[in-house]
This record gives C-alpha cells, structure tokens and sequence, in this order.
C-alpha cells in the first residue's frame, strides 16, 4: 500500500491546481504546488529506501484461468534508482520551466506532473 502514495500525490496535484485556478483566478503559485508535491515524493522515495524489497498488489483479477498473474508495483534495488531519477527529471524541468515563466501558463507544469505519475507507474511496475 506504500508504493501507492507517491503515484497518488502525483496525480492529486494537477487535480489541485486546476481546483485552486478555478476557484482564485489570479493565484500566481501554482508552481509552488507541483514543487512541494515533486518534493514530497522525492522526500518519501528516500524515506522508503530502508524498507526496500517492497510489493503492492494491484487486485486480483477475475478470472484465474485468464489472468493467472496480478499486477503489482514493485520497489527494488533495481527500480529505486529509475524512480528517483523519473522525479528529479520532473523536479529539474520544473525549476528550469519556472525561469521560463508565462503568466498564468500552469497546465504543462500539470502535464508534467501527470506523465511523471505514469512513468513512476512504469517504473514501478512488477512481475
């Protein structure tokens, strides 16, 4: 249930963004959002780095004969690197992106966050 987290936080917070652009027109933070959240999965990569081999079991699929193996997110010494690797690539176009800053342009910041969620996806993913 571990490995679920940062692939949730990653794809709350373009739900985020579009929230607070919709509600306050003019907020001109919405970097600050998809910093902390690139930032937090970072943080909690690293935080379950001592825990490590962990698995997640997707659900199980209906029926046997067909799906005889479930989907699952697996965290190893193997994917960790690739994982840390997607999120400081995120983490890196974002603070360059910034420098770049068209006001009121946030939706490739929430993109970014969204395929970044995905290939954490990728990564992750186990046999």
């Amino acid at each position: 249930m571990l490995l679920f987290i940062p692939v949730l936080i990653l794809l709350i917070a373009p739900v985020a963004l579009f929230g607070i652009r919709s509600v306050r027109n003019g907020f001109a933070y919405q970097w600050l959002i998809a910093f902390g959240s690139l930032i937090a999965v970072l943080a909690y990569l690293l935080f379950i780095r001592g825990r490590m081999p962990m698995q997640a079991q997707l659900a199980t699929w209906q029926p046997v004969v067909l799906f005889p193996v479930a989907p699952e997110l697996l965290l190893d010494s193997i994917s960790w690197p690739f994982a840390v690797g997607v999120i400081s690539v995120a983490l890196a176009i974002l603070l360059t992106g910034v420098v770049r800053l068209v006001v009121g342009n946030w939706l490739p910041w929430a993109g970014m966050l969204a395929i970044s969620a995905v290939a954490l996806l990728a990564v992750l993913a186990g046999g």
